[in-house]
């Protein structure tokens, strides 16, 4: 019985002795340890959410052909009737195409800046936007980023 309440009375104080040597065994009981353990830093990755400039990476993101073979597809397909996008717009439509490219290269969340006087322009970008082929994504710190790109686009109408 004396032995028992010993071991209950003592048992913590011998447990939080233990750990705390193991602590020290850790760091290796001296500062070469601690040294160590400061080398050992977390990894700074970019925010996955966070959008960036396409200007400001390290490498922007490319289309398949450059730039010219990005302005060639943006043309091709969708019907660009004047009839079908309005009479208000004229035969040609001057705009700033801005979207983000994201880590596996799909266009998304596509804006149409500066082509007030053409309402159906959105609609005609959308269609064109779905058919684009993916991008190399932008690259910072060695990985694959989201990158916000803008574009200067003149469209021909017929």
């Amino acid at each position: 019985m004396r032995m028992l309440w010993l071991v209950l009375l003592f048992g913590p104080c011998v447990h939080s002795v233990c750990a705390q040597g193991s602590v020290d065994a850790l760091k290796d009981a001296t500062d070469q340890g601690q040294r160590t353990m400061d080398r050992l830093r977390p990894s700074a990755r970019p925010n996955p959410n966070f959008i960036h400039d396409a200007a400001l990476v390290q490498r922007a993101p490319r289309y398949p052909g450059g730039d010219e073979a990005l302005r060639v597809d943006l043309s091709l397909g969708c019907d660009t009737t004047l009839a079908h996008l309005g009479r208000s717009c004229t035969e040609t439509v001057t705009f700033t195409l801005r979207f983000v490219v994201e880590y596996d290269g799909r266009a998304t969340h596509a804006e149409v800046l500066d082509a007030a006087g053409c309402p159906g322009l959105d609609d005609l970008v959308w269609c064109r936007m779905r058919a684009l082929k993916r991008f190399e994504p932008g690259l910072l710190e060695g990985g694959p980023v989201r990158s916000r790109v803008s574009l200067p686009v003149v469209y021909q109408l017929w």
